[in-house]
């Protein structure tokens, strides 16, 4: 397997984001790491981005940003009120990869969700990276520089399909089929 790792950048104590090329296919892996007797060990959490999924989740970042200050100015003032159970922002960012906001969780969750054999209900996995909002605001700086180094991220492609049905057997964009709609 052909490995270059062309991007290191640490953005918390045991996070980085690291930009890999393997086998000639560009990935982005947020890794959570804890350092045992001068060797840095992978940890659970974290998640692999393609670069189409990655691109989807800097779109989203006004958003996020949006509903993190509105959740702190709440804390606060008790201005506005953004209810739906514990969750307040949910996105697909592709496969079954999702980013989210919750209220009781000052932060932002990438995590990756399926769907337990014989259930009808998308759940999250232990795979992923949750990130309290200074950690999250350290994560999009690094998101940049990284951006910075390899402007080709910026223009990614997302998953467009040349005909309306052709989405319901993407596995991009429909992981788990019609329950994602």
């Amino acid at each position: 397997m052909d490995v270059t790792e062309e991007f290191y950048g640490i953005f918390a104590p045991g996070r980085r984001i690291v930009y890999s090329c393997i086998n000639n296919k560009v990935l982005v892996r947020i890794c959570e790491y804890t350092v045992l007797e001068n060797h840095e060990i992978l940890t659970v959490g974290g998640l692999c981005f393609t670069p189409s999924r990655l691109k989807v989740l800097k779109d989203k970042i006004g958003e996020i940003d949006e509903l993190l200050w509105r959740q702190d100015i709440n804390k606060v003032h008790k201005m506005y009120k953004v209810e739906a159970e514990n969750m307040v922002y949910r996105a697909h960012l592709g496969a079954g990869v999702y980013v989210s906001v919750d209220k009781m969780f000052s932060g932002v969750d990438l995590r990756l969700h399926r769907v337990p054999e014989g259930q009808l209900t998308i759940v999250p996995t232990k795979e992923g990276i949750n990130m309290p909002t200074p950690q999250w605001d350290l994560f999009k700086q690094t998101l940049n520089a990284l951006l910075s180094v390899h402007p080709e991220l910026i223009d990614a492609k997302e998953c467009l399909h040349e005909f309306p049905l052709d989405i319901i057997d993407c596995k991009e964009c429909l992981p788990f089929g019609l329950l994602c709609l």
